[in-house]
């Protein structure tokens, strides 16, 4: 991946105070830039160069170390998969809470040697002899993503240094909005979208076509979820909601997906829509945890209100199983 060098680091932020810095006060100026560069580091857990995905750990006794020879230092754990993730057997996936030695797994009496991690890895500079080391030094690289953020913010700090706050504001403001602009580069890669645990919110329900959009989930049944209002007489979008990965022994989902049921009631719990399976809910995959459904589009003429929805499946081992509820609210339609 692109870097830039400290020098060039150096010079640009002398270039924006305006300032020759004297060789004395270069480790001050270079604390303020290892500071932005941690802050840059904290904005987000999906930085490409720092990610890692499904890379074999050992495991002991129950516990992965966020240090192992030969391989990076963790720094946050996302997800920790039973095989290779994002292949034909890499769904089955392990809970965990994480100490202070580790990743603990909860794997109930299967106690496994080995399980693939995605993570994101300690911060490192890297130099162009190869060597490494968590804080910058002048023969560090700059991530080129990072480079105008520093610079930038760096300004803002030396600004805030010297009493000049309003300045500092100013300043402050753009690097934040360098940085947004980066992070805003990892959302449109998907990095995040594939790797996060999959969740429905306001933002990533909506589609341009006016609500609703293809979404995943992989977490348990009875998954509350506030869809996005939309207005009577618009053409709803529907949803998909799908199972993307099973944790470890999970059997829920075991059995062969035979009907979905989209139900929605009013306030006073009368049945205002019942959408089935195979007519208005297309079932996409049947098999064993892998299970998809997508609610159809279809136009919504209801009055105005807030009616509570849920999503049922049936299957050939468990039977009915609620999978989702939560609420859409119906606004007036204003041309009329």
């Amino acid at each position: 991946m692109q870097t830039r060098t400290y020098a060039d680091l150096f010079e640009l932020v002398s270039a924006l105070c305006g300032v020759t810095f004297a060789t004395i006060e270069e480790p001050r100026i270079r604390a303020l830039m290892n500071r932005r560069a941690v802050r840059a580091f904290k904005s987000s857990n999906y930085w490409t160069r720092f990610i890692k995905i499904g890379e074999e750990r050992t495991v002991y006794g129950g516990c992965i170390p966020f240090f192992q020879a030969g391989k990076n230092t963790i720094d946050s754990f996302l997800r920790i998969f039973a095989y290779a993730p994002y292949r034909t057997n890499g769904s089955q996936e392990y809970q965990y809470a994480v100490g202070q030695s580790g990743a603990e797994l909860v794997s109930g009496n299967v106690i496994p040697t080995s399980a693939f991690v995605v993570y994101k890895s300690a911060i490192s500079f890297s130099t162009a002899a190869g060597a490494t080391s968590s804080s910058l030094t002048s023969s560090s690289l700059i991530p080129e993503e990072w480079f105008e953020y520093m610079a930038h913010g760096t300004y803002a700090d030396y600004l805030r240094a010297e009493g000049q706050q309003e300045k500092a504001a100013v300043a402050d403001a753009e690097a934040s909005e360098i940085l947004l602009d980066e992070l805003m580069k990892i959302d449109e890669q998907h990095t995040q979208t594939i790797i996060a645990k999959r969740i429905f919110t306001n933002m990533n329900m909506q589609s341009r076509e006016g609500g609703g959009g293809a979404m995943g989930v992989s977490s348990g049944s009875g998954d509350q979820v506030l869809f996005p209002p939309i207005t009577s007489g618009d053409t709803w979008g529907g949803f998909t909601w799908e199972i993307t990965s099973v944790e470890a022994g999970n059997t829920d989902y075991l059995g062969t997906l035979t009907l979905a049921r989209f139900e929605l009631k009013d306030p006073y719990g009368a049945v205002a829509l019942l959408l089935t399976s195979p007519t208005q809910i297309t079932l996409n995959n049947t098999a064993a945890n892998l299970w998809s459904v997508t609610i159809n589009p279809l136009v919504v003429t209801l009055a105005a209100n807030i009616y509570t929805y849920g999503l049922e499946t049936t299957d050939s081992i468990t039977g009915v199983k609620t999978q989702l509820v939560g609420t859409l609210t119906v606004n007036v339609d204003p041309v009329i």
